[in-house]
């Protein structure tokens, strides 16, 4: 879904252009626009759900402003990139690999090089029938230039001249598309026009035996400079005490969840066709928001593989182990051969000492705990928003941006009303900060600055886990230079009776 909306901007803007193109250069103006100003009305009601999204940028409530401008620098066309040969061919594809990674951190894969073939017969086509190929050429060059981005980079060099994409990128659809690379993608199309034009010169110009061999060479050519790299073949090294799992009660979590490579991100879907288990964790091409995998204890430790114990609302053996019974993990896998010896002695600390895990069998260096039947308590913990976590030698904090998360988990099986308890200070200047609690508006807190106060919410908390979202303006701390709102010293949950 993704992608896909990368794919829609960038057909929108092919569109446009082939719109504008016969506009302007033919008399027949209600041929080629009367038939879309028919079907604009059904157009804008299937995409009437996606107008606010879209105007604001897609992912903005989880990805931070930063994270989209780090996209934008990296993912953009260096101007040399459509004249080097294929990074994926056997004999040249490493060399032009190193050249090409230190212009694109590890995302030349998504840089398309039509190869030296390739643009021959495109220049052909464009001289021998530029009436017919105008158009097609200024559609590649188009989204060529917007693919580049915003500013002209030359080899590595950012020139600092500044592309057309930089005056619009500040319209809503325009804006919306940051890794604009990918467009090179739907600009083979017409492109592949192109090298059709001039194959057909070569043919029109050719007769007999004499064109038969022309395009056999240039097919044996084309074989040649397009080769694929060698096919890599990966064994399966699934364990096998993975069969001796299946049928077990709960989920599994794996530790580590990934060793990071491409096989190691699979690891955990092949034993899963084996144990035939719910899986913590697993891969998948466009991971969901895990609020407990990223913040609750002790997924996030196990996850992270640190000891760091210190927070705001302090990982515990109580909220651990409700943690666990609530989100219904059966068992854990330990592969300590995956893991460093500092890494190991985080997680065996975790596992074998503040959790007490019972081990049910060890095969080598992989160790199964048995998660005990916990009777989850109710527990809160700190999501995404907060800065890392600061402290002196009397208290310890973490400042928020534009918003902060925080999640509610009610294990019970029918509502339950909680206090939750927030100690809270401003920046500078006081500041209205909004709550609302699973989307739903609670009001704002009027939040002072140079002293810690006590601000408490009284929420009936249905079962399962709930956000709590705060928000507020920001200020620069030019000290720090970022922008903050507030700052939470401690957090507490209270069950009410």
């Amino acid at each position: 879904m993704y992608t896909s909306f990368y794919h829609a901007l960038f057909a929108a803007l092919f569109t446009v252009i082939w719109l504008l193109y016969h506009m302007l250069t033919r008399r027949s103006f209600w041929r080629y626009v009367g038939p879309w100003l028919v079907a604009l009305p059904v157009l804008a009601l299937l995409l009437l759900p996606l107008v606010p999204s879209v105007s604001t940028g897609v992912g903005s409530a989880i990805r931070d402003e930063e994270h989209w401008r780090i996209k934008a620098d990296l993912y953009h066309v260096d101007l040399v990139d459509p004249f080097l040969p294929s990074a994926h061919h056997p004999l040249w594809g490493a060399a032009i690999r190193e050249y090409q990674e230190p212009l694109h951190l590890n995302s030349d894969s998504w840089v398309t090089t039509p190869g030296y073939l390739a643009l021959a017969l495109a220049i052909l086509g464009v001289w021998r029938g530029w009436r017919v190929a105008r158009l097609w050429l200024l559609l590649t060059f188009i989204l060529l230039v917007y693919a580049m981005g915003t500013r002209l980079r030359i080899g590595g060099i950012d020139t600092g001249i500044p592309l057309p994409i930089a005056y619009i990128h500040a319209l809503p659809l325009v804006g919306f598309g940051h890794r604009r690379s990918f467009v090179m993608l739907l600009n083979l199309i017409p492109f592949a026009v192109l090298v059709g034009f001039g194959v057909h010169a070569l043919a029109q110009h050719n007769t007999g035996w004499r064109r038969l061999a022309l395009l056999a060479a240039v097919f044996g050519l084309a074989l040649f400079e397009l080769a694929p790299p060698r096919m890599q073949i990966y064994a399966d090294d699934t364990p096998a005490l993975y069969a001796s799992l299946r049928g077990g009660e709960g989920a599994l979590l794996t530790v580590p969840s990934s060793d990071g490579t491409l096989l190691g991100q699979s690891a955990g879907l092949r034993a899963q066709m084996i144990h035939e288990r719910p899986l913590i964790a697993g891969y998948v091409a466009r991971p969901p928001v895990y609020p407990m995998f990223d913040s609750a204890p002790p997924f996030k430790q196990l996850y992270d593989l640190n000891c760091r114990d210190r927070d705001i609302i302090a990982p515990d053996v109580a909220t651990a182990r409700s943690s666990l019974a609530f989100y219904g993990v059966g068992q854990v896998v330990l592969h300590s051969e995956r893991l460093d010896a500092d890494e190991l002695r985080c997680a065996r600390r975790w596992l074998d000492e503040r959790l007490a895990l019972p081990i049910a069998r060890q095969e080598g260096p992989i160790i199964v705990y048995n998660v005990p039947h916990y009777e989850p308590q109710p527990f809160l913990y700190l999501n995404r928003g907060w800065f890392n976590l600061e402290r002196n030698d009397t208290r310890q904090w973490r400042w928020m941006s534009t918003r902060g998360l925080l999640y509610i988990v009610n294990p019970a099986n029918e509502p339950r009303h909680f206090a939750v308890t927030l100690h809270l200070e401003s920046f500078q200047e006081p500041r209205a900060i909004a709550a609302t609690f699973n989307g739903r508006v609670l009001g704002s807190m009027h939040v002072l600055p140079n002293a810690t106060r006590r601000y408490e919410l009284l929420l009936l908390v249905p079962p399962g886990e709930h956000e709590l979202r705060l928000s507020g303006p920001t200020t620069t701390d030019p000290a720090a230079g970022r922008a903050v709102s507030i700052v939470l010293v401690a957090a507490h949950l209270h069950e009410l009776p």
